[in-house]
């Protein structure tokens, strides 16, 4: 467009002009002269224009790029949150409590090997009366509490029994294994009764989250005092010789109880004022027949077979109080230079079986990892999971299953 002006310009100007020699020179000069002037004017303009949109142009580019390098920094933070989260929780899922797993490195209770009775609550309809108990005393029923199944202690000083004990006499070596809650330093107690046949009591072990004692003549003190939540109760009777625990400490050892206890009671409540917080819980009960020590098993059977390594419900984080069978596995090996052992997982039949053989692979592997933590060679274990595939017995009982939850220690 500009040059077509250009054009009709030189023209008007050539026809206004003379026609002689020096004036066409002129014309010449001044057509030129124009012609520059124009051709620079447009330049200038079209310098302006793309000056202008070049300008625009690099704006927006960095614009663009200071956005994308705010996207990536804020995907790059994004991802490394999520990062950490997803190791937190892996490592969560895989690896006790690193205080628990001090608390608990000299823990030495032994769970007997086969489980007689168990009670993990499943199934049980809340207010209902705990369908394998019976009551003795008090007011008692089925609760929950923080999305898991308890049994209630609903006044003080109420009793309940297991079943078992109205059909099945305790044998002579057996554990005896509980959870409890303490609750905002409200003082709850808990009794843990061993009868005789007559259904007299033989010793009577009281714990509040402070201090335990039997009959108020033996007494033992508690490190934790009054702190909230759940505590672990393990009980160790091997013919005369009592011992008990609280979570990883052994508050009670007794040498000699007069008479072989045949059965059980749990009593629970609170010391004052049970109206004001009733929370008196106890869960996860379990009752299991002694055995022969590790060392004599690896010699006659070739393996140690225990169901006194526990999980979390579908995890392979190992609970705390699983500690005294791996502190026995971990001494023997350190005594027996030469023992190497595959270590190998078990389920039960609930859930689905390819998930159930995953979990048995990671309960392996978490068991192997501890021992290797603990300073066992790597090379003396190995790890192998079995899903639900070798049951021991039937999966059609609860006490079934919890024998068929199980670790085993290959020689190899």
């Amino acid at each position: 467009m500009n040059r077509i002006i250009l054009t009709k310009l030189i023209a008007v100007i050539v026809f206004l002009s003379p026609f002689t020699v020096q004036a066409q020179l002129d014309l010449n000069k001044m057509v030129k002269k124009t012609k520059k002037k124009v051709e620079k004017r447009i330049e200038s303009n079209v310098d302006k224009k793309v000056d202008k949109t070049l300008d625009s142009v690099e704006e927006e580019l960095e614009n663009n790029d200071a956005k994308e390098k705010k996207q990536s920094e804020s995907s790059k933070t994004t991802n490394n949150e999520a990062e950490q989260i997803k190791s937190a929780e892996e490592l969560s899922n895989s690896v006790p409590d690193e205080r628990q797993s001090r608390a608990y490195s000299k823990f030495d209770f032994i769970p007997g090997d086969n489980v007689i009775f168990e009670d993990d609550l499943k199934g049980e309809q809340n207010g209902e009366f705990p369908s394998k108990w019976d009551l003795v005393k008090g007011t008692i029923e089925n609760g929950v509490y923080e999305n898991e199944n308890v049994i209630w202690f609903r006044k003080n000083n109420s009793i309940i029994k297991p079943l078992i004990c109205n059909n099945k006499l305790l044998p002579e070596v057996f554990t005896i294994e509980f959870d409890y809650f303490m609750g905002n330093k409200t003082q709850q107690s808990y009794s843990l009764w061993l009868m005789n046949e007559k259904n007299k009591a033989i010793v009577r072990i009281t714990f509040n989250g402070k201090e335990m004692k039997i009959m108020g003549k033996t007494e033992g003190s508690i490190a934790e005092k009054y702190e909230d939540g759940w505590k672990h109760i393990s009980v160790s009777f091997n013919r005369r010789a009592l011992k008990v625990y609280h979570n990883a400490e052994r508050v009670l050892n007794i040498p000699n109880i007069d008479e072989q206890p045949v059965s059980f009671q749990i009593e629970g409540g609170r010391n004052n004022n049970p109206q004001k917080d009733e929370r008196a819980f106890i869960k996860n009960i379990r009752i299991a027949e002694g055995g022969v020590p590790l060392y004599n098993r690896v010699l006659t059977e070739g393996k140690i077979v225990t169901t006194g390594i526990k999980f979390d419900v579908n995890k392979a984080t190992i609970k705390p109080e699983s500690m005294g069978v791996i502190n026995d596995i971990f001494n023997l090996l350190k005594e027996n230079a030469d023992l190497k052992f595959s270590v190998e997982g078990h389920t039960d039949s609930d859930g689905n079986e390819e998930f159930n053989l995953k979990l048995s692979e990671e309960r392996a592997v978490a068991v192997v990892n501890k021992l290797v933590e603990m300073g066992v060679s790597a090379s003396r274990l190995k790890a192998k999971g079995w899903g639900e595939s070798k049951p021991l017995v039937e999966n059609s009982t609860p006490e079934g299953k919890a024998n068929n939850r199980r670790v085993e220690f290959i020689k190899f």
